[in-house]
């Protein structure tokens, strides 16, 4: 109260005391108001200023004056004001026509509601239960039927109890009609007296028992019983993985409007205690009941009436303030349409006093745009726009100020007064705080709990229990303030030694409070409200949220997370520009021909940029999402008591990042095309990067799900990452990798399960084949190609097969034996292969060579096979010699002449590429290996033959793969390949395949040890 406005206050005084001239007892009510707002010294200074206006003779516009004071004071303090003023008005108990109209004028200038300030008045003037307003609420062990009053609670005492709210709940008061010695916070209570009564308070009865304010408050509660919460803890311990006890025989029961502390020191389990309430662990043992019904075997059920907010922020910090509620508040609600959100967002802006940054975006605690103590609140709001029926917070006051703090724990109490049942995990409350708590839990090191019952009354536990003198005063008896700490001081209290200093030892273990605390009986009120009818009987729980349906879950995420990425204007424009600054990079260093102009065709680096290519799509996708589920880890733990659509979630992630990586890929190829002067099939390259891209970003949204730190994350990339570039058949070719690994037939199966070698091998198939030049003479080169390999490396080698057969068809030796069998295995197998393949050509001994019989004439039989092969394929050969001698006449007619031609197949075939897939710096055309040849000699026009499943498997450069039955060319069989091993991994991460795979390997190594 400021100097200003007591002045006021005493001028009023002094003009009411006037009215019908000042006696003794108006005297005394002016010194109580300032004994009860004003230190000793000052108070016969204003009892000066008192007298000083009362004798002044100087007329005031009474109106204008309580108008005045009523700016400048909250609700609660204008109605002590209004006590004072009809105390001083009653103080002579006769109301006088003069202090009638004084009182109208009062009334008019505080303009407060009216039926409240008549009840006001007629409880100020009662002197009897009789007299009370119908409002008042009455406390007795007289049957209900015998009092008025619309609200009674049984309490022992004799007499009357009557107490009267104001402002819902923003002023309550106390009178006792009776002749019993009661105390209020441990003082006399005078019958037939007004007292306040604060957070906190306790009203000592007779017999040793105490009614509690938080008792009183919850009369006063409008919730239907549907609506009500009975939260009930049974005998719950927790064990954590490595065996450590967390929590030891936990018991609670609490209802709807209260608000609980749970307090202890570091290391005694109060965050584990509250992620077991919620449901996030599991007990070991115990249980947790609502209404009756366990929650752990109803999560679902359960999940929409439960609200969490740990002490981390659960903000997106790219969003503004209104978005963050807004976005959450079109997750909760179902039937609300936009008006109706903005209208419930606004209003809780307005509750939270977040108004004016409505429009502010978030930011980080290291670059705030905000205060501490504002985020702290939006936290807040995010759970009260769906005010869940149980809301668990932890440590809410972590790191604010004592003003910020109270503000927020005036939001909690005000969640306690629409009926919920608030948790709070909270560290050394102030004085004012403390009293706000109606019940209080207090647990020790390693989670033995020592004290459950009225936070006020805790003080005087703990001094009862460990002797101290005055146990039976917990607050200051002059100022009226708790100090919290000196319950941890008495729990720790530490033994001295010898010289009187502190050792390391407790002189009260954890064990040994528990003991003492089972001893004694839980500590719990007296004096309970009944349980409403119905609210135990079994599994009936309030009813949840309606939460939206997938799509427009989906739709929400979607936006929400675009808008984040929108707002972060550094990420963005990394996103944006590392795409085509990479590309130019790169081209420009690998621009290089052999002839004095720039042609695509004699750039020898053009294989290596497209392998550079692949490294820039993979490590942007894994690099884009690598953060993208860690980072909103918490926001995600806070929605899941939502009940919300997982698929929803990820889906709108995977939508959102496959969207920039399209547009990044895409500026990639137009830099890149442009400065390599690449000339068309573009629309193929970018298809390929960008399936590419999106298998990292789901390799990404993997790791970003499976670990728990950032720096982990990062550290994994590089082992994802290089196997891909190690098995993509560029580094390291596959024929020359570890004989373990490597196949000289096919490409080896490790080389398989890298996205990298399918999409290095359908850049270089499609650049090739079907380039502008190459796609008008790659059939006939193709079958140029196939006839020259057959007479001009398999007939002879085949020849050189069958002489070696006829040397050795008698040798003795087991080594000789051994390779005699592989080359008559060869020549069966190859001969079997070449009828399928010519069936025109007829060879005699088929039937002898396949029964594994060798002698001199079916060596005769195999040589005039290999002559009418060899005429066969070279007349094939010639063919396709003359075929491409006439395309290629008829391309440089179209084209204008020899020189035209001759440019625009150096503009469209890279040379570098050509010689790549025909693999001609290979010293071997063809080798013999366990039964076979294998070919070597061009692979890009070796076309794979239709085997047994799966019969896509072939060597690598193939032109095309068969599948199914089906041939299929291998940019779009490539392509396909990445997109299902993208699909698999989108399986992993909605079951969240490698975080259960990691922690069933933790598993394995805590049992191990």
């Amino acid at each position: 109260m400021s100097e200003k406005v007591l002045h006021i206050l005493m001028r009023l005084f002094a003009k009411l005391a006037l009215l019908d001239g000042i006696t003794q007892e108006e005297v005394d009510v002016v010194r109580d108001f300032l004994e009860g707002h004003l230190s000793g010294a000052d108070i016969p200074a204003q009892m000066e200023l008192f007298e000083a206006y009362a004798h002044d003779g100087q007329t005031i516009d009474v109106q204008a004056y309580c108008a005045e004071m009523a700016s400048e004071l909250s609700q609660r303090q204008q109605y002590i004001v209004l006590l004072h003023l009809l105390e001083l008005i009653y103080a002579d108990h006769v109301v006088s026509a003069g202090e009638q109209a004084f009182w109208k004028q009062v009334e008019a200038g505080f303009k407060l509601d009216a039926a409240d300030v008549a009840a006001l008045v007629d409880f100020v003037g009662a002197h009897s239960e009789k007299e009370l307003p119908h409002a008042a609420l009455l406390c007795s062990d007289a049957p209900q039927d015998l009092l008025r009053g619309s609200r009674f609670l049984q309490a022992p005492v004799h007499g009357s109890l009557a107490v009267l709210n104001l402002g819902d709940g923003a002023f309550f008061l106390l009178k006792y009609f009776g002749h019993e010695y009661l105390q209020l916070n441990h003082q006399y209570i005078s019958p037939n007296r007004n007292y306040v009564l604060g957070h906190g308070s306790v009203i000592s009865l007779p017999h040793g028992n105490s009614l509690y304010f938080s008792d009183i408050a919850r009369q006063y509660m409008v919730l239907e019983p549907a609506q009500r919460v009975i939260f009930k803890v049974e005998q719950l311990e927790y064990t954590f993985k490595n065996g450590r006890k967390g929590l030891h025989g936990i018991d609670l029961r609490e209802e709807s409007g209260r608000l609980v502390a749970i307090m202890g020191a570091s290391g005694s389990g109060k965050s584990t205690l509250l992620n077991v309430l919620n449901g996030n662990y599991r007990p070991s043992s115990g249980q947790v009941l609502i209404n009756g019904a366990n929650l752990h075997d109803r999560l679902d059920d359960f999940k929409g009436l439960i609200g969490y907010v740990p002490q981390d922020d659960l903000l997106i910090d790219e969003l503004t303030v209104y978005q963050n509620l807004f976005f959450n508040a079109k997750l909760c609600y179902k039937d609300k349409d936009q008006a109706a959100l903005d209208a419930l967002v606004t209003k809780v802006l307005a509750d939270l006093g977040l108004s004016e940054t409505r429009d502010l975006k978030v930011g980080n605690p290291l670059e705030k745009t905000i205060s501490g103590g504002q985020r702290k609140r939006l936290n807040i709001g995010l759970e009260l726009l769906r005010a869940p029926a149980i809301i668990f917070f932890d440590e809410p006051t972590s790191g604010l100020s004592s003003r910020d703090s109270e503000n927020i724990m005036d939001l909690l109490k005000e969640l306690t007064f629409m009926g919920k049942l608030v948790f709070v995990v909270i560290h050394q409350p102030s004085s004012e705080i403390f009293k706000m708590f109606d019940s209080l839990l207090v647990l020790d090191t390693g989670g033995y709990p020592i004290y459950r019952g009225n936070p006020v009354e805790a003080v005087i536990y703990f001094k009862k229990t460990s002797e101290q003198i005055n146990h039976g005063q917990p607050a200051c008896p002059e100022c009226g303030n708790i100090n919290p700490e000196q319950i941890f001081n008495i729990i720790e209290t530490r033994v001295t030694d010898e010289l009187g200093n502190p050792t390391t030892k407790r002189k009260i273990t954890p064990e040994m409070w528990h003991a003492v605390f089972l001893r004694d009986g839980k500590m719990s009120p007296i004096v309970a409200p009944p349980s409403p009818p119905g609210a135990t009987s079994g599994h009936s729980a309030p009813e949840g949220l309606k939460t939206p349906g997938w799509m427009r879950q989906f739709g929400v995420f979607l936006r929400r997370d675009l808008l984040a990425k929108i707002g972060n204007k550094q990420y963005l424009a990394i996103n944006v520009l590392q795409a085509p600054v990479l590309a130019l990079i790169l081209a420009v260093l690998v621009r290089h021909a052999s002839t004095d102009s720039y042609l695509f065709g004699k750039n020898d680096n053009v294989p290596a940029f497209f392998f550079m290519s692949i490294i820039v799509a993979l490590f942007t996708g894994m690099t884009m999402s690598a953060e993208e589920i860690f980072r909103d880890r918490k926001i995600l733990k806070r929605e899941n008591f939502l009940n919300l659509s997982r698929s929803g979630y990820l889906l709108s992630k995977v939508g959102v990042l496959f969207g920039f990586s399209a547009v990044q890929m895409l500026s990639y190829v137009a830099v890149s095309a442009m400065v390599l002067a690449i000339p068309g099939l573009y629309g193929a390259y970018w298809v390929l990067i960008f399936s590419l891209s999106c298998f990292a970003i789901m390799l990404g949204l993997n790791i970003s799900s499976a670990f728990n730190s950032a720096v982990t994350i990062y550290i994994s990339i590089p082992l994802l990452l290089i196997p891909q570039l190690i098995l993509s058949g560029t580094v390291v070719k596959f024929d020359q990798l570890n004989p373990s690994f490597s196949s000289r037939k096919v490409v080896p199966i490790a080389a398989d399960l890298m996205a990298s070698r399918w999409a290095y091998e359908g850049l270089m198939v499609k650049f090739f084949v079907d380039n502008a030049y190459e796609r008008d003479f790659y059939a006939v080169e193709q079958k140029a190609s196939e006839a020259t390999y057959r007479k001009d490396y398999w007939l002879p080698k085949m020849a050189d097969v069958t002489a070696y057969c006829v040397r050795h068809q008698s040798d003795a030796t087991n080594e000789g034996k051994d390779q005699y069998k592989e080359h008559l295995t060869t020549l069966q197998h190859e001969v079997a292969g070449q009828l399928v393949r010519t069936p025109k050509i007829v060879f005699a001994c088929k039937d002898s060579l396949e029964s594994g019989f060798f002698s001199s004439r079916i060596a005769l039989c195999l040589n005039d096979y290999y002559g009418l092969l060899q005429k066969h394929y070279v007349s094939l050969a010639s063919v396709a010699r003359e075929k491409h001698d006439g395309i290629d006449q008829q391309f440089a007619q179209k084209l204008g002449g020899q020189e035209p031609y001759t440019q625009f197949r150096q503009q469209q075939q890279n040379e570098a590429i050509d010689k790549l897939v025909r693999n001609a710096d290979a010293g071997t055309r063809l080798q013999m290996l366990h039964g076979e040849l294998i070919r070597s000699y061009e692979p890009i026009y070796n076309l794979p033959e239709n085997g047994s499943f799966p019969s896509y498997r072939t060597h690598f450069y193939a032109a095309n793969k068969w599948f199914l039955g089906m041939r299929i060319d291998t940019f779009t069989f490539n392509v396909a390949v990445i997109w299902l091993m993208t699909l698999f991994l989108y399986a992993c991460l909605h079951y969240e395949a490698f975080r259960r795979m990691l922690t069933w390997l933790e598993g394995l190594r805590t049992k191990w040890k």
